[in-house]
């Protein structure tokens, strides 16, 4: 059955008898066949050492430690002591040559608070380590592996506080080798007298500290062998508790045992220290004693978040975070919340913060700035993130980033909801995205200015967006998958340059995607084009980078004349005369029945030379330069005019060819062809008919074609 208690007041006493200043009493009621206790790193403090009693009365090498807990004590509970040193010599594993013992309780709950003493003769066994206060109910068994005697040396040591309820074989694993033993349980509590740890001293008198025990742990003088916590004791919750005895000036050192027992509190008498309450929130940043997020004491739980371990940044902070000083800190879900006060989480200094789970920035109420800063040289990594406020019109909830030396990974969404602030800008900045990105909030909520977006996901990613929406460089690096456009409110514009490195873009049928005037458009391949159409503004010489299926297939422009004019491309792998129809005008024999293009304008009324590019075997054959020609269908009259042969470059295979001089963009006439003024540059040709026969042992083909003669 569970433990109860029974809070009491009294009321009188007997004659000779004193009461202390406070007549309420907590009483304890435990089953004995209660679970043992479980505790976890936080849950026991020590609140003395005495690492030498033999000069007042004890034992030569007697040693007295003690300590107290923030759950209730029950029969069967268990405590591991050892002091050997962790990476004394090898990172991850323990020193060998010392003790380990292991106390199980066997007497009465001992209830939160209370102050427990143990004792430690230098001596080996049973009797390793006893118990002095609040009584002697404990057992002592030594862990098989090890033949030393938990003992503490003058001038320096280490004990540890740990727990685990495997077997007393399987808890410890000590091989053959030096230094290499290696603890399967659960370490609480570190205690040095040596003031200092440190990793692989190759000493008794030294050890190194446990992942995550900053806050767990105390090594409170230079050099003393009488320590004794010395600060308040009025009630406080566990974690005002661990702040105090964390902080070494509430610590008192001594020069002998005399004065370790006389001086400060008397430990022995097994005073129940008050608990107001007990238990934390992990992940809670308090800001306790600094902006470090690498300080235990500015967590609510007193640990240094770990990849599990869900952060939380919100009003309730004395400080703002900074994970700084070139660390790298870790946590899961990582929220930045705020319904008051402003708050923000920077990393600088050359840091790093990963974020495993999702990442969110969001004012809940109140106004001001709630978010993160990313500054130069650092780096973040985020399962997802986004950015909103309650204040919907407003640039509150904030992710900033405004330095291209900065390394920004979202491995999945990147959401901008109203009052969410993306910011870029400045230098500019480089995020990338394994996921969508959405903003549902419009383009001034993305400082996007000199930013660049990368997409890098491993499968599709889509860009959906509530209004025209701007981006400074777009980049698509995908190993696999292609990148959607698929919003139908606004286009999606590219200030400078949109770089295809790995991966299809499809802008969708609704809303273009959109270069600006003097924007550029590199490293386009068959890995990486624009599958669809693509509008250019402005009157610079420009390539369009289109194509379709696995096939990149440019059509460039030049000369356009006007900076405000703009011309949308598309290619088509698909026999013109079939899909568009029309004649032949005077002079051409035939156009290409592979492949076109569309071309032609998005606003205003363009001038500019047209570059057409053929590729074998996609083009059809071309085999004749000085016959090629560009061709221009025009709706009005249904046909295809020859718009002549400026200049060709390149071979038979591989080439461009372009118009012999500007031309005049109207209306209804989209769409450009390559073609010929003869029956050379087949194409390729288009086959009327075709027919075979046996002739004795041959076999005799005839076919007819429609542009060509005499094809043989």
């Amino acid at each position: 059955e569970p433990n109860e208690t029974v809070t009491f007041s009294i009321i009188g006493i007997s004659a000779g008898l004193t009461l202390g200043t406070s007549t309420v009493a907590t009483l304890t009621i435990a089953d004995n066949d209660s679970p043992p206790t479980v505790l976890a790193p936080g849950d026991l403090l020590v609140v003395g050492v005495n690492a030498n009693d033999g000069a007042c009365g004890g034992s030569t090498g007697l040693d007295e430690v003690s300590f107290f807990c923030f759950q209730d004590i029950v029969p069967g509970t268990i405590l591991d002591l050892t002091d050997c040193g962790y990476q004394r010599n090898l990172a991850g594993l323990w020193g060998d040559n010392e003790g380990a013992v292991r106390m199980t309780r066997t007497g009465p709950t001992i209830p939160a608070g209370q102050v427990i003493t143990f004792r430690i003769p230098n001596s080996f066994g049973a009797g390793n380590v006893v118990a002095l206060a609040p009584d002697a109910g404990w057992t002592c068994t030594p862990f098989p592996t090890f033949t030393a005697a938990v003992n503490l040396n003058v001038n320096g040591d280490q004990l540890f506080f740990m727990q685990s309820y495997s077997g007393i074989g399987a808890t410890w694993s000590n091989p053959a080798g030096t230094h290499n033993a290696d603890y399967t349980g659960t370490v609480l509590y570190g205690f040095s007298t040596n003031g200092q740890w440190l990793d692989f001293g190759n000493s008794n008198q030294q050890s190194g500290l446990p992942p995550s025990m900053e806050c767990f742990s105390m090594a409170p003088t230079t050099a003393s062998d009488w320590s004794k916590y010395n600060g308040l004791l009025t009630a406080t919750n566990q974690r005002g508790w661990i702040i105090r005895v964390d902080d070494a000036t509430n610590w008192a050192s001594f020069g002998d045992c005399n004065a370790y027992a006389a001086g400060g509190y008397d430990w022995t008498l097994a005073p129940i220290l008050p608990i107001t309450t007990v238990g934390f929130t992990p992940g809670l940043w308090t800001g306790q004693r600094s902006t470090d997020w690498f300080d235990c004491i500015n967590w609510d739980d007193a640990r240094v978040p770990v990849a599990a371990t869900d952060v939380v940044v919100d009003q309730s902070a004395l400080r703002n975070c900074v994970v700084g000083g070139g660390g790298a800190a870790v946590c899961n879900d990582l929220n930045v919340r705020s319904t008051g006060a402003t708050r923000t989480l920077s990393v600088n200094g050359a840091s790093s913060l990963t974020a495993g789970g999702d990442v969110a920035c969001e004012r809940l109420g109140g106004t001001g700035l709630v978010g993160m800063v990313i500054a130069a040289s650092s780096t973040f990594q985020g399962g997802s993130l986004r950015v909103a406020s309650v204040n919907g019109a407003s640039l509150e909830g904030l992710f900033r980033c405004s330095d291209p030396t900065s390394q920004l990974q979202v491995l999945g969404n990147v959401d901008v909801q109203p009052g969410g602030y993306l910011d870029l800008g400045g230098a500019g900045a480089e995020l990338r995205i394994g996921g969508d990105y959405t903003n549902s909030a419009g383009d001034v909520h993305f400082n996007d200015a000199t930013a660049t977006l990368t997409f890098n996901g491993t499968v599709d990613q889509t860009v959906d967006h509530s209004a025209t929406e701007f981006v400074g460089r777009l980049r698509v690096d995908k190993p696999s998958g292609d990148l959607y456009l698929s919003s139908a409110l606004g286009d999606l514009i590219v200030r400078n340059n949109l770089d295809l490195l790995q991966g299809r873009v499809f802008p969708g049928t609704g809303p273009y995607l959109q270069l600006q005037d003097n924007a550029t458009a590199t490293n386009a391949s068959d890995l990486s084009f624009v599958h669809g159409m693509l509008v250019k503004v402005g009157n610079d010489a420009f390539t369009f980078p289109v194509g379709k299926g696995n096939l990149l297939r440019p059509i460039g422009i030049s000369t356009v004349s006007s900076a405000s004019d703009a011309l949308v491309a598309e290619y088509y792998p698909a026999d013109p005369n079939v899909v568009v129809g029309g004649a032949m005008g005077p002079g051409l024999d035939h156009i290409s029945s592979c492949e076109y293009w569309l071309l032609e304008p998005h606003t205003g009324t363009p001038t500019a030379n047209v570059t057409l590019t053929w590729r074998d075997p996609y083009s059809c054959e071309v085999t004749n330069l000085p016959d090629l020609r560009i061709a221009h269908y025009d709706g009005p009259t249904d046909t295809w005019y020859d718009r002549g042969n400026g200049g060709t470059t390149g071979n038979l295979l591989n080439g461009t060819i372009e118009l012999p001089a500007s031309h005049a963009f109207a209306a209804q006439q989209p769409y450009w062809a390559l073609a010929s003024v003869n029956n050379e540059n087949p194409l390729p040709i288009e086959l009327l008919a075709f027919s075979g026969r046996r002739e004795g042992e041959q076999v005799r083909l005839e076919w007819v074609t429609a542009s060509e003669q005499d094809n043989d």
